[in-house]
């Protein structure tokens, strides 16, 4: 999807969908996704609807982003 929308080069994107990826389908190991994983559980234990589920989730990719995302270099 990265490559499709040509988003492949921001590295605080490819980093999360590494992520994604491990906890839909595994394959390589992220060390981050066990912690991301017990974040989302949190978010779904602590929401009542899909709407706040999803307002939960959107926080923690949020924070992720803003952890990993470098500035290009000028």
């Amino acid at each position: 999807m990265l490559v499709k929308l040509d988003l492949a080069k921001n590295l605080a994107l490819t980093k999360i969908g590494s992520i994604v990826h491990f906890l839909e389908i595994r394959g390589t190991p992220v060390a981050e996704a066990a912690g991301v994983q017990t974040l989302l559980q949190g978010a779904q234990r602590r929401s009542n609807s899909e709407t706040e589920l999803l307002a939960e989730a959107e926080k923690t990719f949020d924070l992720l982003y803003e952890a990993y995302y470098q500035p290009p270099k000028t």
